[in-house]
């Protein structure tokens, strides 16, 4: 396999869990050391299944996701109406749009909004709450001015051909928000110390694994200019507190030592469409 980004050959570092409708199985994992980037090995079929039983697209699941997410949510709309300098009433378009949540936040603070989403059932289900959400980018009928993808990028495996496609449908002074988990420092530190190939779910369901380094190549190569990084992700709520602590704690590591140290588990960062390039 190929790096989505340099090109160069990968290597098979190990593996990790991955999960179906019929449990819990390990898929393989390969390396690019020139980006720093991991990809995991599944099959399209394996992917599509493991979207309809997630736990992220469980309607049963909505009033939690809810109350941990909406305070982050609100933050991110805030920041976008600070970063966004373009038309007067732009559009705010969410890629993995899941049950809605930052859409209806988008849309009460005034933006247009759409959104896209792989899952059938919550297609559906937002629809019926009055906001248009469709399965896929050829299906929008205008260009947007927002584009968010916060824990959505990392599922695709052609990244720069998607963020091609999304620098196309951006108007201009677009921006993009993006949210990945930024852990592949913790699979290097697991697998140096317990001397394992097992990664084990560190890299969580993500297709890609990124780092700083990878995504700002991905933002590079697909003509977009990163205006902030965010190594704080201000009104995320945890579901344990072990977890609150140690994303505390990197959160408060990575702000004083960035760039040179950046262990966040998950980073955001606003790029713009780099009209030059275009």
């Amino acid at each position: 396999m190929n790096c989505p980004l340099c090109h160069k050959e990968m290597s098979r570092c190990g593996s990790a869990r991955f999960y179906n409708d019929k449990g819990i199985f390990n898929t393989p994992i390969e390396y690019c050391f020139e980006c720093d980037l991991y990809k995991r090995i599944v099959s399209p079929h394996n992917l599509n299944v493991h979207y309809e039983v997630a736990s992220y697209t469980n309607l049963k699941n909505e009033k939690k996701f809810k109350n941990l997410r909406t305070d982050f949510f609100k933050n991110i709309v805030r920041r976008a109406k600070a970063h966004y300098n373009g038309a007067a009433s732009p559009v705010f378009l969410d890629f993995g749009s899941a049950y809605g949540h930052l859409l209806e936040c988008a849309r009460e603070e005034g933006f247009k909004t759409v959104g896209i989403e792989i899952t059938p059932h919550l297609i559906k289900y937002s629809n019926a709450k009055g906001l248009t959400v469709y399965r896929d980018l050829k299906d929008l009928k205008e260009k947007v001015d927002i584009v968010t993808m916060l824990d959505s990028l990392y599922y695709i495996p052609e990244p720069v051909e998607f963020l091609n496609n999304i620098h196309g449908i951006l108007n201009k002074n677009g921006i993009v928000f993006l949210r990945i988990t930024n852990r592949n420092w913790l699979v290097r530190l697991k697998k140096n110390v317990l001397r394992t190939s097992d990664i084990g779910t560190i890299l969580g369901d993500s297709i890609i694994g990124y780092s700083l380094k990878s995504i700002s190549r991905l933002l590079e190569k697909s003509n977009f200019e990163i205006k902030e990084i965010l190594v704080s992700e201000k009104g995320k709520k945890t579901a344990t507190l072990s977890r609150y602590f140690f994303y505390n704690i990197a959160s408060a590591v990575s702000y004083i030592l960035k760039p040179w140290l950046v262990i966040s588990p998950g980073i955001l960062i606003v790029a713009q469409k780099n009209e030059s390039k275009a």
